[in-house]
């Protein structure tokens, strides 16, 4: 059979749920929810299933089933914080891969809107951040991803950043808020 095979990261699935496939759009219900010990009627956060569609859709790695009813930030934009990890300075502008949850797309660093003191915690207008220092940034990704604020959930708000010529993972962070939303 064709299954969806990940981890249930907010709520819970139960067989004949209606779902949107994101960032695609495409709908369809659950026809089926197995589990390590086989089927099941349900599953909730934290668990690692294999879902069955009632329809063929297009689903690829990197995208989320939520709930038709579910709020989802499908968007090519957000805003977070994060930690510069690499010895070269981060820089408006700079091409870099994003990774959230399991999709991964080239980004490019739109606005380096503040560093953040990491004694104050207060945000100063920068141009650049050196290895070790905390900015507000806002992103821009060449494909729309599925993103909530960090706080909402945290496996879709945590993010790493990628070098996309020496795979070095050279950021960590948070997303903030996220952009105007995508048409699903």
């Amino acid at each position: 059979f064709r299954g969806f095979s990940g981890s249930i990261v907010g709520g819970k699935v139960t067989k004949g749920d209606a779902i949107v496939a994101l960032p695609s759009g495409g709908r369809s219900r659950v026809k089926g929810v197995h589990g390590p010990d086989g089927e099941v009627d349900s599953a909730e956060a934290g668990e690692a299933v294999t879902v069955t569609l009632a329809d063929e859709i297009d689903v690829s790695r990197g995208d989320v089933l939520v709930s038709e009813a579910a709020a989802a930030g499908v968007s090519r934009s957000f805003s977070g914080d994060l930690l510069w990890m690499a010895n070269r300075p981060l820089i408006q502008g700079g091409r870099l891969i994003l990774k959230i949850a399991s999709a991964q797309t080239p980004a490019t660093l739109t606005t380096l809107d503040a560093a953040i003191d990491i004694h104050s915690y207060e945000a100063k207008p920068a141009d650049a951040l050196s290895m070790n220092e905390i900015g507000r940034v806002t992103l821009t990704a060449e494909r729309p991803v599925v993103a909530l604020p960090y706080g909402e959930n945290r496996d879709l708000g945590a993010f790493i950043l990628i070098d996309p010529v020496s795979n070095e993972t050279v950021a960590l962070g948070v997303v903030r808020s996220i952009g105007e939303a995508e048409a699903a």
